[in-house]
């Protein structure tokens, strides 16, 4: 599985984190997902909003050194 990892610090322009996830979602086939790693819970809520407008789903799993650890994938 993919990982991407995104620091609120690094977040700006090329690497917006809404972008790449949605650009690296639409490559993925019905049910594949990516593991996404962020320390900014703003982006967090972000992609549950666009999660509803892209067809896609984001799972939040277990918080890590500072990252909250996510699954986004496609919907089956």
């Amino acid at each position: 599985m993919r990982e991407l990892e995104f620091r609120r610090e690094e977040i700006c322009g090329a690497n917006n984190p809404v972008r790449i996830i949605i650009n690296t979602v639409r490559e993925l086939g019905d049910c594949e997902g990516i593991k996404v790693k962020v320390n900014d819970y703003d982006w967090v809520l972000t992609l549950r909003n666009l999660a509803e407008i892209h067809d896609f789903e984001v799972e939040e799993g277990k918080e890590e050194n500072n990252f909250l650890n996510l699954i986004v994938y496609k919907r089956c």
